[in-house]
């Protein structure tokens, strides 16, 4: 009997999670149509409406588009309420350290560029405790009101455990990142890569629909990617799932150390080094007048010389577009994804995003080829830390129950 309870009640908290889930990502909705895409029926989900009504997380509201007038009460839509609480989303980048402030209902109330992270884990630690506090402060938020922080970081992050696997800053491998700033904090926090969570983002926050499974590929400094299977983001055994940058695409059996991956070619920093390397041999004449020092090249210089015409920087980034989509169309033909979201700063140019499309499709086998739709999302650089604040949400607001009932 007590095992059929907690049955019951797993049931109960898991339809819980779905109308909440539905009611995100549709508001304003009705609570027929709520009812009608989850397969239940109207008196169930009116009774857990109401309790979420009285909790305050839920808002009853009125379609601004509804058609001609009716007699009588108005219909009633359901909303999540904005005023239920704030997240904070921080992503650690590679050029800066995006902070994002979201309300209850995903929407931005403020976002800061930061200062890159330190790399002594510890430092990074403290820093994160003071963007957080300040941000509180600066707006006038009682840590009582905040229901969670997210955080976005590159390498292999264990999502549920809260810890960070391994990274490229060796001090923080191995590091329950988690659970240690919750403890400094006093506030929920989960942390995991910073291109699953842009997934995230993408699945709770586009106004566009996005199918149940669906591929994110994103380049910078690196190149990564991330997977949504059946609305749950894939993290892999190791929790390294998506690194696609270190896919060998040379491969010399005769000279092992020689051989290069994706990254080597396709990344930004592939592209700063190729650009740095060309001015210092005298090539790249616009980009070498606008360079301070070829030693210190940033990719809005590299972008702008080739906006001016820089033939020269023009083939490095072409060259590097035919390496993306080549691994692209590889990814693409092993897992088979209905739609492929593309971001990056470099992709803001249509020469490029047409570079790639091109590339990609050329190399795609079968009904791939036809079937699998490449879309491109503008480039953000808070994108990272949206996703790390929409995590927050999804944990502790929409998977709020199920968390406590497995306690």
């Amino acid at each position: 009997m007590a095992r059929q309870g907690y049955n019951a009640t797993v049931i109960k908290e898991e339809n819980d999670i779905r109308i909440k889930d539905i009611i995100f990502k549709n508001a304003p909705i009705s609570r027929g149509e709520v009812a009608s895409s989850l397969s239940l029926t109207l008196p169930a989900i009116t009774g857990r409406v109401s309790e979420m009504l009285k909790e305050g997380i839920l808002i009853e509201t009125e379609k601004n588009d509804s058609p001609e007038k009716s007699v009588g009460r108005k219909p009633q839509y359901l909303q999540i309420n904005p005023e239920f609480g704030y997240v904070i989303g921080i992503e650690t980048g590679p050029y800066m350290t995006g902070v994002s402030l979201m309300n209850a209902a995903g929407k931005i109330v403020r976002e800061t560029a930061l200062p890159l992270m330190p790399g002594s884990y510890d430092d990074m630690v403290q820093f994160t405790k003071r963007y957080v506090d300040n941000v509180l402060k600066e707006n006038h938020i009682r840590k009582k009101d905040v229901i969670g922080v997210g955080v976005g970081l590159p390498g292999f992050v264990d999502n549920k455990a809260g810890v960070v696997r391994s990274s490229k800053r060796n001090d923080w491998n191995g590091k329950p990142l988690a659970d240690d700033l919750a403890g400094l904090l006093k506030i929920p926090v989960v942390i995991d890569n910073n291109v699953r969570v842009r997934a995230i983002r993408e699945e709770y926050c586009s106004s566009t629909y996005r199918p149940a499974t669906f591929l994110y590929y994103f380049v910078s400094y690196g190149v990564s990617s991330s997977l949504l299977i059946n609305h749950d983001i894939f993290s892999g055994y190791t929790a390294g799932a998506g690194e696609v940058g270190h896919m060998i695409l040379n491969y010399d059996p005769c000279n092992k150390k020689d051989c290069r991956c994706l990254e080597n070619y396709g990344s930004e920093l592939a592209i700063i080094n190729r650009c740095s390397k060309a001015v210092r041999d005298g090539k790249c004449q616009v980009l070498k007048t606008i360079c301070s020092n070829p030693d210190e090249l940033t990719m809005k210089e590299i972008m702008n010389a080739a906006g001016q015409g820089d033939a020269d920087v023009k083939h490095i980034i072409a060259e590097s577009m035919e390496y993306l989509g080549v691994g692209l169309a590889n990814v693409v033909n092993f897992i088979n994804p209905k739609l492929v979201l593309v971001e990056g700063y470099v992709m803001g140019v249509d020469e490029n995003r047409e570079t790639l499309q091109k590339t990609v499709y050329e190399n795609l086998f079968g009904l791939n080829s036809s079937e699998v739709k490449i879309e491109f999302i503008p480039f953000n650089k808070f994108s990272g830390s949206r996703g790390a604040g929409m995590l927050a949400l999804k944990k502790f607001m929409i998977e709020q129950d199920i968390q406590r009932v497995a306690k």
